[in-house]
């Protein structure tokens, strides 16, 4: 008997795609993408291994300079 599970990838929106598959890790058009995890700080989704956006990580950096 073949498990089915729902894929978990989310999209730019934040929404998850929620297909069915038979993967663990993803349906068969996300399985081999990065994962995406939301900001820390804003709820953005990312692939930063920082767990921070693009727009929070720059933020970080320029007040370790000041």
């Amino acid at each position: 008997m073949i498990r089915e599970y729902t894929c978990e990838y989310l999209h730019n929106t934040g929404k998850p795609c929620g297909r069915p598959c038979v993967r663990p890790e993803s349906c068969r058009i996300h399985w081999k993408t990065k994962s995406h995890f939301p900001c820390a700080v804003c709820g953005k989704p990312t692939g930063s291994s920082s767990g921070q956006c693009q727009s929070h990580i720059g933020s970080k950096s320029a007040d370790l300079q000041n």
